[in-house]
Order: C-alpha cells, then structure tokens, then sequence
C-alpha cells in the first residue's frame, strides 16, 4: 500500500514536472514568436519610414529639377530673344563714320558674348543632352571644357538607359558636385570617373589626386555641395563610401541599385 502511494506519489511528481515543462516551452515558443513578429513589424515600419522619406526627397528633387528647366527656359528664351534683337538693330545702324564701325563692332562682340553666356547659363543649369542623348554623353560635354586645366580619364561601358530618367539627373548632379569640389578645393591634377554595371548595381568610382582631408574633422558635411549630393544619394537608396586622408587624394564609391526590370 505505501509503495502504491510512492510510486503514485512519484507518478504525480514527474506528471507535474513535465507539465510544466510544456508550459514553460510553450510560453517560451510564445513569447519568441510575438518579439520575432515585433520585430518584423519594427522593421516594416522602419522600411515604410525609410520608403517615405525617400518619395519625400524624390519629390523636393523633382520638383527643384523642374523649376531648374523652367528658369533655364526662361532665361533661354527672354535673353536670348533680348540679345537677338539688339544684334539685328546693330546691324541697321549705319558704318559711314568710322568711329561708328568701331562702336558697332564692339557692340556685336559683346552680344555675341553675351549670347554664349545666356547659352552656357542655361546649359548649366539643365544639360540639353541629358534628355536628347543621355547620361554618357551629357557627362563628357560636361568633361570636356575641363581638360585644358586638368588630367581627365572618364570611362563609362553602361548601356544608355539602364538608369531612370530621374536617377540619370541625380547622378549627373552628384558629378557636377563632385568635380566642382575638386576643381575648388582639392589642387588636384588629376581627375578619374569610372561607370560600370556589377551584379545587381551601378558602381560609380571618383578619384582625384588632390590634398585630401581628415574625415572626422574636415569634412565638409554641412556644405551646400555635401548635403546635395547626400539627399540626391538617399532618394536613389544608393550607397555612398569615401576614402581621403590629407596628401592622399580623394577616393569616393557610389553604389547604386538597378530596378529588378534591368
């Protein structure tokens, strides 16, 4: 009779240990699966977060690009129109007197300059070739003028049309930071832009031989130039690496990601 209670008692024991057992591992099991759900929620939120700034600076940069065109149009067409005039008075005006030619010819030297400035104003600010022959070709007429004052290598093997529109103008920009900054800052004599197309991304590589900086301290982060290119780099979700030290030029990756119909 008392070994029929031990072992009832034994029984009751080990019952109540597995028991609690199973609930402890089903509200571990719980307890994991609801912070894994959590998480995910976190992390969807984050990426919406994340989504919606990015449309944010999508936006603000489409529509500053679109005032650009506009103010680039404007001043094509009233300028240039103003400027077109004056040289077609200039030439009704009479060269009898001598002194009058002189007048007359230096007059049309400074419309036709001026006609050249509206011209590289309003190229400047939205490159005609952008939208007519694309991103390859708007950069090197952009190079181009560049060359007499320093050492160019600019090579580029994507196919035309593998970025979007609005990511070909965010790149352009990023560039015409990017020498703009070396141009002004580095004393550099040598320049080099790479372009190529690697797995599922565009590589962008930027180099110049110039003075560099100490990154930590240096940086130009608050610059004008910085945060352009900054914003420009978030709304594409691309990836931007710097290396620089003073004496060692200034080395810049930029990795941006193809569109899954690419």
């Amino acid at each position: 009779m008392e070994i029929s209670k031990t072992v009832t008692l034994y029984f009751g024991v080990i019952t109540g240990m597995i028991a609690f057992v199973i609930i402890a591992t089903g509200s571990v099991i719980i307890a994991i699966r609801y912070q894994k759900r959590l998480l995910q929620k976190q992390e969807e939120i984050h990426k919406n977060d994340i989504k919606h700034r990015q449309e944010l600076l999508a936006g603000n940069i489409q529509s500053v690009e679109e005032e650009r065109r506009r103010i680039a149009k404007d001043i094509h067409d009233e300028l240039g129109s103003i400027f077109s005039t004056l040289f077609i008075t200039m030439n009704r005006l009479k060269t009898d007197d001598p002194q009058n030619t002189g007048v007359i010819h230096t007059g049309k030297e400074l419309i036709n300059t001026g006609i050249k400035s509206v011209r590289g104003i309003a190229h400047s600010i939205i490159p005609d070739e952008l939208e007519l022959f694309g991103l390859n070709i708007a950069i090197e007429n952009y190079l181009n003028p560049l060359k007499a004052s320093i050492g160019l290598d600019y090579n580029n093997t994507l196919e035309e049309g593998i970025l979007r529109p609005d990511e070909e103008i965010a790149t352009y920009r990023i560039i015409q930071e990017l020498v703009s900054n070396t141009l002004k800052h580095a004393s550099a004599s040598a320049l080099e832009i790479n372009f190529k197309k690697s797995n599922d991304h565009i590589l962008l590589t930027y180099y110049d031989n110039g003075i560099g900086y100490l990154q930590h301290t240096d940086c130009p982060k608050n610059g004008l130039g910085a945060k352009n290119i900054e914003s420009r780099i978030i709304a594409m979700n691309a990836k931007m690496e710097i290396i620089t030290s003073p004496g060692n030029g200034f080395n810049c990756t930029i990795e941006i990601p193809l569109q899954k119909d690419n």
